[in-house]
């Protein structure tokens, strides 16, 4: 930790160089001391980090530490006298908020398409996706925004069995503004029906690892880690409707046997997504959003 805290660096010798003007700063240490006021500032900074931080910001000085806040986080006037972040600071960087909805669609076919318009800073789409067919394997291939390919978080058949079903659910970091065609391409047509959404959050720096569940039951549910200031996400799919969902509900897809039901609530240690239908199988993804 010694030679963590104390080593140096040439200022230019890193694309952050206009924050290391004082040169008591590596590279190594500027990238921790950042880690930790994004920790410090969504309220997540132990006594050992605190530590840490304070004699970071320290070597660091009110100049690196001023310029640090505003231009990586918009944040001014929460430094104390000798350059750490004083307790006002707690809770100061923008929660991960719900921005829209886009217009979804249902169908029998391999393709589902709609427009989606996101705005803001931080913006993030997920996409949620079911489907069922009568034989064969039932994936999704690709999901776009806008044209540009979303990445899968996560994908599992209703009670995770067989290949007939699925539930998908999918994410984009930075869309791009304005609206966009979102489309769902499946691997063939989903004889028994498909429902797809999107919808998009701001303030999103990152996301967490996605949590997968799956059964036979009245109350497909999913329960995603997350934290204050976060956001967690997600989707249950089945094949028949579902109600009483315990968190907003932003979709709840009404096609015949691929019903999609997507929802978020604000972070929280842990956040249970459930709800209610007519016993049967179904699958569920979820992830949390980070703030950033």
């Amino acid at each position: 930790m010694a030679g963590f805290l104390t080593a140096t660096m040439a200022v230019g010798t890193t694309a952050d160089a206009p924050f290391l003007s004082t040169g008591q700063l590596s590279a190594e240490q500027y990238a921790r001391l950042a880690q930790l006021v994004s920790l410090a500032a969504t309220g997540t900074l132990d006594a050992s980090a605190r530590a840490q931080f304070t004699q970071l910001a320290a070597l660091a000085g009110s100049g690196v530490m001023t310029a640090l806040l505003s231009q990586k986080y918009a944040l001014t006037g929460l430094l104390t006298g000798d350059g750490a972040l004083s307790g006002s600071a707690t809770g100061v960087i923008p929660a991960v908020s719900y921005d829209a909805t886009g217009g979804g669609n249902t169908g029998t076919g391999s393709v589902l398409s709609w427009t989606h318009t996101a705005s803001g800073s931080g913006r993030a789409v997920i996409v949620g996706a079911s489907a069922s067919k009568v034989s064969g394997t039932m994936l999704v291939s690709t999901i776009t925004y806008g044209g540009v390919a979303m990445t899968l978080l996560g994908t599992r058949p209703f009670n995770n069995t067989g290949t007939l079903t699925m539930t998908a659910l999918y994410i984009l970091l930075d869309p791009p503004t304005g609206a966009q065609t979102v489309t769902v391409t499946l691997n063939s047509s989903a004889i028994n029906g498909s429902s797809a959404n999107s919808v998009s959050y701001t303030g999103v720096g990152s996301y967490g690892t996605p949590v997968l569940n799956s059964g036979n039951s009245a109350s497909p549910a999913v329960s995603v880690s997350s934290a204050a200031n976060h956001r967690a996400v997600a989707v249950l799919g089945s094949s028949v409707a579902k109600s009483a969902f315990t968190q907003t509900e932003r979709y709840n897809g009404a096609s015949s046997n691929g019903r999609a039901q997507i929802g978020d609530a604000a972070g929280a240690a842990t956040v249970n997504f459930s709800a209610t239908q007519a016993s049967g199988s179904w699958s569920a993804v979820g992830v949390d959003l980070i703030p950033g």
